[in-house]
């Protein structure tokens, strides 16, 4: 067989990494092992490549980390989390867009505020499980919860969408008919009584579906004991 480098020079050894024919001159004997030249600069390229990997996440300046703390999803921009960064930013803005709707302002800044103490302190855990090697720029897991919890999320937005229709509908009325007329329609308020309505409705429903099949796995346990 021929050296794999030199064509028409006889191979004498075979690599123990990759299993091909070498000369004397490609052969590098370690530990005991025929080892040919490519196999090794390979080793070596891989070596400093996850050297460079190691020195840029030890690099993280927690200083740094800590300034760009305070605008959500910049810390993990940073460390290379750009993914995941780009996703919270978008929900803090998102969050402070609603607020220009004069109803949703309150809830607005609510969100906008867990938004912002959630990736405070979010950005610094991740710092750490980033040295660690335990992190990557991945939003499966976000993606995930959003679909186990869809129907709460879309409760949500539900609401949100009903409660700023029905703003612009008081409004609009006030304007046909007159506050003078009727000072006593708010449908706002009203809107926001529903939602409590249902939402207790809700909560009861449930808690009774949970306690029947509660019951029928004992049931079911007892008839097989």
């Amino acid at each position: 067989m021929d050296c794999k480098n030199h064509y028409g020079r006889a191979g004498v050894n075979t690599c123990s990494k990759c299993g091909d024919w070498i000369c004397e001159e490609c052969t590098v004997y370690v530990e005991g092992r025929n080892i040919c030249k490519n196999c090794i600069q390979q080793y070596i390229r891989a070596s400093e490549t996850s050297s460079v990997k190691g020195s840029s996440k030890s690099s993280i300046s927690g200083f740094l980390v800590f300034i760009f703390s305070f605008l959500p999803g910049a810390a993990h921009m940073y460390m290379g989390l750009s993914k995941v960064g780009l996703m919270f930013l978008t929900l803090f803005m998102g969050s402070l867009m609603l607020a220009q709707f004069y109803s949703l302002t309150p809830l607005a800044l609510t969100m906008a505020g867990i938004i912002w103490v959630y990736c405070f302190f979010d950005a610094r855990n991740m710092k750490h499980r980033l040295l660690r090697g335990e992190v990557r720029d991945d939003i499966t897991p976000y993606v995930h919860y959003v679909k186990r919890h869809k129907n709460i999320f879309a409760l949500v937005l539900i609401i949100m969408g009903a409660f700023v229709g029905f703003q612009e509908l008081n409004r609009l009325m006030d304007r046909i008919v007159g506050s003078a007329f009727l000072p006593w329609l708010h449908l706002d308020k009203i809107l926001f009584a529903a939602i409590f309505i249902i939402g207790g409705l809700w909560l009861i429903g449930s808690n009774r579906k949970t306690s029947e099949d509660e019951d029928k796995i004992d049931l079911r346990d007892h008839t097989n004991h």
